[in-house]
C-alpha cells in the first residue's frame, strides 16, 4: 500500500511529468518571492513609539511641551519604518524558508524540508495576521481629514489642538493601535539585546523589567494559523502533516532504529526491506504539495501588494498632517529639535528633518506673518 494522506482519497501514480511539475513550480515560487523583496531599502527604525505607546496606555503621560513635540512627530513617523521592516522582514523569511525546502528536498532530507514547510505555512500566517492587523488604524489614518492650506488661522489652530491632542481621534483612534506593530517586528520572549547576561540557567526567556521587550505580549502561532486556514484550504492537515513526521513517535524514528533502516526515509526507492516503492519524498509530490504552496505564495504576494499601497498611502498623508502641524510651530526654539536637525527625517525621504516633515511652507509662512505672532495653542497633553 502506499501512504496514506489522512484519508483513503485516491491520487494519482508518481510520473516523470509530476516530479518535473512538482520541481518548476517550487522553483517558479521561490522567483515570485525573490522579486517581491525590496531592493536597497533604507530603514530608519526605531522603538521609541513603543515606550510612548506605554505611557500613554498607562496614563503616566507627563512629558513637557517641548518634549511632546518630538514625541509626536515620532509616534507618527515612526511606523513607516516598523512597517517596511515588517514587510521586508517577512518576505525575505518566507524566501529563506522555501529557498531552504527546495535545498532539502534536492538532497531527501526529510526532518529539514519538513521543519522548513511547516515554517514555510507559520510565516505566512503570521504576515498575513501581521496585515490584517496594521491596516485598520492605518487606513483610519489615511482616511483622517487634513486641512486646506488655505485654511484660516482659526481653523488651522483647530486642527493642530486636535491631531495633538492626547485622547483624540488621531492619536486614540490612529497611532496609538499602530503600537501594534512593534510586538510584529521586535522579539517578544527571548531577550537577546538584554541589559543583563541574557539566557543562561534556569531563567525564563520573558524579558525582565527594564529589558528589550518587557512590555510586548507573545501571541500563539495557532492563533494566526486559524485566521490563515479562512484563505488557504487544506492548512490544517498539512500543519498537522508535518508536525506527524518531525515528531518522535512517526514511522521516521522506527525507519532509524531498525536493523535495516527504511530507504524511503533516505528518500531511495526502496527494494525487498520495504513493502512498497514509494519514497517520502515522492509522497510530497503524490499529494500535490506543490499547488499547495503555489497558494500559500499567491496569497502572500496579493496580501504584501495591499500592504505595500497602505504604506505609500500612509507616508503620504502623515507627511502632509505632520507638515502642516509642526510646520506653523517655531521648532528650532525647541533644544530637543536642535540636537537632531542635522539627521534624516523619519519619513525615509532621505533629506534632514528641518527641511522635510517640519518645514514651515511659504503659505504658512505667509499665514503666521500676516497674523504677525507666535502660533499659540491650548493645553493638548
Amino acid at each position: 500500500m502506499k501512504w496514506s494522506l489522512m484519508s483513503e482519497q485516491k491520487t494519482s501514480e508518481i510520473t516523470k511529468d509530476k516530479v518535473f511539475s512538482f520541481e518548476k513550480t517550487l522553483k517558479a515560487q521561490l522567483n515570485l518571492l525573490k522579486d517581491a523583496i525590496p531592493k536597497n531599502q533604507k530603514i530608519n527604525f526605531s522603538n521609541f513609539g513603543i515606550e510612548l505607546g506605554k505611557r500613554v496606555k498607562e496614563n503616566k503621560f507627563n512629558r513637557t511641551q517641548s518634549e511632546y513635540f518630538y514625541d509626536w512627530y515620532h509616534f507618527c513617523l515612526n511606523p513607516i519604518s516598523q512597517m517596511m521592516a515588517f514587510r521586508l522582514s517577512n518576505l525575505r523569511y518566507m524566501h529563506q524558508a522555501l529557498n531552504r525546502m527546495i535545498f532539502f528536498y534536492n538532497q531527501s532530507y526529510l526532518h529539514e524540508f519538513a521543519y522548513n514547510f511547516r515554517l514555510f505555512i507559520e510565516v505566512s500566517a503570521l504576515f498575513n495576521r501581521g496585515i490584517k492587523i496594521i491596516s485598520k488604524p492605518t487606513e483610519f489614518l489615511i482616511n483622517f481629514k487634513t486641512p486646506n492650506i488655505n485654511s484660516t488661522m482659526e481653523y488651522r489652530k483647530e486642527y493642530f489642538e486636535e491631531v495633538l491632542k492626547i485622547d483624540g481621534d488621531f492619536v486614540k483612534q490612529g497611532l496609538i493601535p499602530l503600537m501594534e506593530i512593534a510586538r510584529l517586528t521586535l522579539p517578544v520572549s527571548i531577550n537577546i539585546q538584554g541589559l543583563e547576561k541574557g539566557f543562561r540557567n534556569n531563567d525564563p526567556l520573558r524579558p525582565k523589567k527594564g529589558q528589550l521587550g518587557e512590555n510586548l505580549i507573545p501571541e500563539r502561532i495557532m492563533k494566526a494559523l486559524q485566521e490563515f486556514e479562512q484563505k488557504i484550504n487544506n492548512l490544517h492537515p498539512f500543519y498537522d502533516l508535518l508536525s506527524e513526521f518531525l515528531h518522535p513517535n512517526s514511522y521516521v524514528l522506527g525507519s532509524i532504529i531498525d536493523t535495516h533502516p527504511s530507504k524511503q526515509y533516505s528518500g531511495k526507492i526502496s527494494t525487498k526491506s520495504d513493502d512498497e516503492k514509494e519514497t517520502i519524498r515522492e509522497f510530497f509530490i503524490r499529494i500535490n504539495s506543490h499547488k499547495f504552496i503555489e497558494k500559500l505564495v499567491n496569497t502572500n504576494l496579493e496580501a504584501d501588494k495591499r500592504f505595500n499601497n497602505n504604506i505609500v498611502s500612509y507616508t503620504k498623508k502623515i507627511r502632509i498632517i505632520v507638515n502642516k502641524t509642526l510646520g506653523l510651530v517655531p521648532i528650532f526654539e525647541y533644544e530637543i529639535f536642535k540636537k537632531i536637525m542635522p539627521y534624516e527625517c523619519l519619513c525615509g525621504s532621505g533629506k534632514k528633518i528641518i527641511e522635510c516633515c517640519i518645514k514651515t511652507s511659504k503659505k504658512d509662512l505667509s499665514l503666521l506673518n500676516k497674523h504677525g505672532q507666535k502660533f499659540q495653542i491650548k493645553n493638548f497633553i
